[in-house]
């Protein structure tokens, strides 16, 4: 089956159209019919260049743009919101084991080992699950329902935490995980034994 875009198959001619059958998905209607359809602006040229030292003027290198940016068009609805994992869903059956930093980047661990606070002055965030990109099992449900079959697999490949898995499972799916990281599989495999449970 190819899947091709609504507004590429609105402006094909009639002839083409017939090979393309139109699938249904409620889902899908229901949240677009609550976005309109909008168009942005359009950003004109501007100055660009790096300001001197007092910070409001620029070099004599400075030069203005040509191009214009923006006048993007469509629904809101392409972009599907849904908030960050709670702390309960995302330790979800990792009662017991060792919180952890929860850390964006080598980096970052590296730099700042043995700092007890963020560099804005908060305490740094400690989890059972210390996966840094945490996906809300809300989305994961949503995206899992959208793309596989009834009855399909979920092939997750980079199973980090194991959102997905979980999602999977609770949408009735079967579900396949992998990832290189034992720490993480470890977490996921907890986090997927807790929803078995």
């Amino acid at each position: 089956m190819i899947t091709i875009e609504e507004n590429l198959y609105n402006k094909m001619p009639k002839d083409i159209k017939v090979l393309f059958k139109k699938s249904q998905n409620p889902e899908r209607d229901e949240v677009m019919g609550l976005f309109p359809n909008t168009k942005s602006g359009i950003i004109k040229p501007r100055t660009v260049g790096k300001p001197t030292h007092k910070g409001s003027s620029f070099p004599s290198g400075a030069r203005t743009t040509d191009s214009y940016f923006g006048g993007d068009s469509g629904s809101a609805a392409r972009f599907f919101y849904c908030a960050k994992a709670s702390k309960s869903e995302r330790n979800a059956g990792l009662e017991g084991m060792e919180e952890k930093q929860t850390w964006a980047s080598q980096e970052k661990r590296e730099s700042n080992s043995f700092d007890v606070f963020e560099s804005d002055g908060r305490p740094k965030t400690l989890n059972q699950n210390n996966h840094p990109t945490v996906k809300p099992i809300a989305l994961m449900r949503y995206l899992c329902r959208l793309i596989t079959p009834p009855k399909g697999i979920v092939l997750d490949l980079y199973t980090g935490s194991g959102s997905t898995l979980v999602a999977a499972e609770r949408e009735g799916f079967q579900f396949i995980g992998i990832d290189n990281n034992s720490e993480y599989c470890e977490i996921a495999e907890k986090r997927v034994e807790h929803e078995l449970s």
